[in-house]
């Protein structure tokens, strides 16, 4: 008995499991960036012109721990499901010889490239606010 190989079928993916895998990690990322930015500004306005009303940096540090491993972990599902998405359409059962053929398979494929990247992308933006000052100057 032959078993006929699998040929994949490009109605097996929504189309929302398709954008969320190709743009979550890159939302993510554009998000963690934006808050980062934000973070460092408020904390070092704050800072110079002498007011009481900001949080403390540990609190702002447990602040961006918790927003920073929330959209990794969001980047991290975003390539979970691109990989899962290419696994369903693709011909292909290693991923080192993968190939897209068609826009499904290249949003797939593309997925979970952006998302590792940019996942690593997320936490280079959280390094320098935990291993340096928030408001850490060059002299």
């Amino acid at each position: 008995m032959t078993m006929q190989p699998r040929i994949p079928n490009s109605n097996d993916v929504s189309p929302k499991r398709l954008w969320f895998g190709f743009a979550g990690g890159a939302t993510a990322w554009v998000i963690a960036g934006l808050f980062d930015v934000i973070l460092a500004w408020h904390m070092c306005l704050g800072a110079d012109l002498g007011s009481n009303a900001i949080a403390s940096q540990t609190g702002m540090r447990v602040l961006l721990g918790i927003v920073t491993f929330g959209l990794l972990a969001v980047a991290t599902v975003g390539g979970i499901i691109s990989f899962n998405n290419w696994r369903r359409l693709s011909e292909e059962s290693d991923f080192l010889s993968a190939e897209a053929r068609g826009r499904k398979q290249y949003m797939a494929l593309s997925g979970v490239l952006v998302s590792a990247v940019l996942g690593i992308g997320i936490l280079w933006f959280s390094l320098p606010i935990y291993l340096l000052s928030v408001c850490a100057r060059a002299r």
